[in-house]
């Protein structure tokens, strides 16, 4: 394994980004450049990169190519598949003293699978070009609120992982209607975490560094209690139309009954030739990544300890979230946001959760904005960040979607042009 600083910095276009757009060419990019180092919690600052030379070039070979096959393509699925037959290996994060951004795509798990393939999925989607836009996915994904801040920052429970990546606005639950009863997510299940602090000498980083158990054992607490709502083992066998809720590329995670666990095991859903549910997954039982023959029906009667799953979408943004006429073509994300139009006037819209208002009363101050911005309506995807400039100044305002009307306006900034 190698060991690399990365530096982003905020400040500087990132690979010919740069604008040339005349006399705004200087300011104007390191304006939004400033304005989103505010507004985002999660650009990668230096941070320790674990990693082989193939994976980088693996991961810009196929965010390249995935681009020659999008069309009519599940995406999810179609990086899923590039795996198969990728050995299953565990605890490949966990390989130094301190915790860095671990990417190993030689040897998966089956959470390092599905980090490995969302992570993959997101830089597409939010047109990614190669192996920092696939790191800075990968660091959001992994770790609470998207920030990697030692060991006890990563979403080491996958109710952890749901909980961060719902906030962020990435991934949503199914659970069902509820003026139905939830069908088909009509168990329950109280979550008791507390398996990592009672059993430290379970993981060399907590074995090794006593001092972590307690933080744990902390964050253990803070989700237990919580009720989530599951399809039981025994409804799988159902047809796809009662089972509608779960879509090809949905990550299924398989509820334990094991005191002090929440999830077994996961993986993503595919609906089979043969009309049933088959999950694809990185298996310690076949020793590498494989589409189970088995049903997951049958495989869930193999499995006594298995109570049934919880069902995860990903979320793909929507390139055109308000019909204003200057919505962008696609969403642009991962620092990127550098308009090309040579209007004075430009809307980019942002996934709601990435958000970290802003406001300045007098020009060029700013302080935390207390209530957040209000949640993106039904059908919509971000929040709109708007840039005007007129004589005396240039204003950003973030607005919550909802429909065809935009809400919750709020001036974030103002500085002199």
């Amino acid at each position: 394994m190698k060991h690399f600083l990365l530096s982003a910095s905020p400040l500087t276009p990132l690979r010919g980004e740069g604008n040339s757009s005349g006399e705004r060419g200087t300011w104007f990019p390191l304006l939004l450049s400033f304005l989103l180092t505010l507004t985002f919690p999660l650009s990668l600052p230096v941070q320790a990169v674990t990693y082989e030379w193939e994976d980088s070039t693996r991961v810009a070979n196929m965010l390249q190519e995935a681009r020659l096959h999008a069309e009519d393509q599940n995406m999810v699925l179609y990086f899923a598949h590039q795996f198969l037959d990728t050995p299953y290996v565990g605890h490949t994060l966990e390989v130094n003293e301190e915790e860095s951004l671990v990417v190993n795509l030689r040897q998966l798990d089956c959470t390092t699978f599905v980090e490995t393939v969302m992570a993959l999925t997101l830089a597409f989607y939010h047109d990614g070009q190669g192996w920092d836009d696939y790191l800075w996915w990968l660091q959001t994904i992994r770790y609470d609120k998207g920030k990697m801040d030692g060991y006890c920052s990563r979403n080491h429970y996958f109710s952890q992982w749901i909980n961060s990546n719902s906030r962020l606005g990435l991934v949503e639950e199914q659970t069902g209607d509820a003026s139905a009863d939830h069908y088909p997510f009509v168990a329950t299940q109280q979550l008791q975490l507390s398996f990592m602090s009672t059993h430290p000498e379970y993981y060399a980083m907590l074995k090794n560094h006593p001092e972590r158990v307690k933080t744990m054992a902390s964050l253990e607490r803070e989700l237990s209690g919580t009720e989530v709502h599951y399809i039981p083992a025994s409804l799988l066998d159902k047809s796809a139309e009662e089972l509608r809720y779960i879509k090809d590329g949905d990550i299924l995670a398989y509820v334990t009954n094991k005191n002090g666990l929440d999830i077994s095991h996961v993986g993503f859903a595919e609906w089979g030739k043969d009309g049933k549910l088959h999950v694809l997954n990185a298996s310690s039982i076949y020793k590498k990544v494989i589409l189970e023959p088995m049903t997951l029906y049958q495989y869930a009667k193999k499995q006594p300890a298995m109570l049934g799953i919880r069902v995860i979408r990903g979320l793909t943004p929507n390139p055109n979230p308000v019909a204003n006429g200057d919505s962008p073509s696609g969403l642009r994300q991962n620092r990127r946001f550098f308009p090309s139009s040579g209007t004075e006037r430009h809307s980019v819209f942002l996934p709601k959760g990435l958000l970290r208002p802003f406001v300045g009363p007098e020009p060029h101050s700013v302080a935390p904005l207390k209530t957040p911005v209000a949640p993106v309506g039904e059908g919509n995807w971000g929040v709109k960040m708007e840039v005007k400039r007129d004589e005396t100044d240039t204003r950003v305002e973030l607005s919550s979607t909802s429909a065809n009307e935009l809400t919750s306006s709020t001036k974030c900034l103002t500085s002199q042009g």
